[in-house]
């Protein structure tokens, strides 16, 4: 497998899983954040499985568009995020991981400072 080579991104092609998150922790995570009662806005299905079902990892990498230009040009990201599905229809959801392992975690230096940049945003959104 060849590796990335994209200059913004040091993240190789084969590291698809972060691994940031343990599933345990994302289940009970989702569990007190409502998903015992998410219902699927397509089918009303009230069951839904983690991506760790699949193989054990709770978050993996995906390539995500940021931007486009008038040219053509499309500059993408690679971030960490969680899915979940809906057992009845598949209906997926994307969950963003870093955003998730920091309110796990927000005393851990490397999360302290989206920790900080959240409770802003929170901030600012009531005032």
């Amino acid at each position: 497998m060849s590796e990335n080579t994209d200059p913004q991104s040091d993240i190789p092609d084969s590291a698809v899983a972060s691994g940031s998150i343990e599933p345990e922790a994302l289940q009970a995570f989702l569990m007190t954040n409502g998903l015992e009662n998410l219902k699927c806005e397509l089918c009303g299905g009230p069951d839904w499985v983690l991506s760790s079902a699949f193989g054990g990892i709770a978050d993996t990498m995906a390539q995500t568009v940021v931007s486009a230009d008038k040219h053509g040009f499309v500059g993408s990201t690679r971030q960490p995020f969680v899915f979940i599905f809906c057992t009845n229809c598949g209906n997926t959801k994307m969950m963003n991981a870093a955003l998730i392992n920091a309110r796990l975690k927000p005393c851990d230096p490397t999360n302290k400072q989206l920790v900080d940049q959240l409770r802003e945003i929170d901030q600012k959104g009531r005032s």
